[in-house]
């Protein structure tokens, strides 16, 4: 568990947000990441689709190792390293 997944499962349970879907805090703020690997996903084809180049590949042409997904490449970010989607 990265930070910020921590942070966000402890500002999630802090003001009982969990309870009105009876769901964990754990599970909301995996969804929560997500959700924020989906917009990232979306925004990157979105500037594709406009020719232009996302920073993300501008990283990549830095760096000759590229990590694949937003999911994996957040969550290498975030520390979990390891690479694998979700």
């Amino acid at each position: 568990m990265t930070i910020f997944e921590q942070k966000l499962r402890e500002i999630i349970n802090g003001h009982s947000l969990e309870s009105e879907s009876d769901t964990p805090d754990f599970i909301l703020a995996e969804y929560m990441i997500d959700c924020l690997d989906a917009f990232t996903d979306a925004t990157n084809k979105r500037e594709k689709w406009c020719g232009r180049k996302t920073e993300q590949q501008e990283a990549n042409a830095l760096q000759p190792l590229a990590l694949g997904s937003a999911a994996s490449r957040n969550r290498a970010l975030l520390g979990e390293g390891g690479g694998n989607a979700t």
